[in-house]
């Protein structure tokens, strides 16, 4: 699916990388998301080295105030409504492609020219939902001259834990793929 919608373009993080960064939590509740950047426009220069956001709480009316559809789908992750979560723009990595968006909509108003071109990349602590990865399609979208590469750590509920080197372990794990069945004896 990333490669498809082109996702995976430019430099990646280095997980470990993002993991040293102040802010960086491995909170089981929490996800976050570092991002970087080197943009152009017009003839503003953009940089960031790196920043990070972390996930919280966002109602339905935020999701649906944003310039990018954020709709929920799929089951997500685990702090769903169930728990008091509502809408989708509290997601680590919607909060950092939506702050992203915002500051190259400042940016292009004020320079009078919207010829976007560089690099973004966001690697997140965990899977994205379904709902992240649509606004990741839309950002991309809007900046087709910008090499985005959205990466993000394999971590199971049942092995999160605070610890970096079991972190790291994870994402050097290959993610085993899940075989389709054959059918049920009798349904042939």
């Amino acid at each position: 699916l990333f490669d498809e919608l082109r996702l995976r373009e430019g430099q990646a993080w280095d997980a470990s990388e993002a993991m040293a960064m102040p802010g960086w939590t491995t909170n089981a509740r929490r996800t976050t998301v570092a991002r970087r950047y080197v943009l152009a426009i017009g003839r503003q220069k953009l940089q960031d080295p790196g920043s990070i956001f972390t996930s919280a709480f966002a109602s339905a009316q935020e999701d649906s105030a944003t310039d990018f559809p954020v709709v929920w789908l799929g089951q997500g992750k685990a702090d769903s409504p169930s728990v008091g979560r509502a809408g989708r723009s509290g997601d680590a990595e919607c909060r950092a492609m939506l702050a992203t968006h915002d500051m190259l909509k400042r940016v292009i108003q004020e320079e009078g020219a919207d010829d976007v071109t560089g690099a973004v990349a966001f690697h997140t602590s965990g899977v994205p939902c379904l709902s992240c990865v649509g606004v990741a399609a839309q950002f991309k979208r809007a900046y087709p001259k910008v090499n985005f590469c959205f990466t993000f750590m394999h971590r199971p509920l049942s092995e999160r834990d605070d610890s970096p080197d079991d972190m790291i372990a994870a994402v050097s794990q290959p993610v085993p793929l899940k075989t389709p069945r054959g059918p049920k004896e009798g349904n042939a």
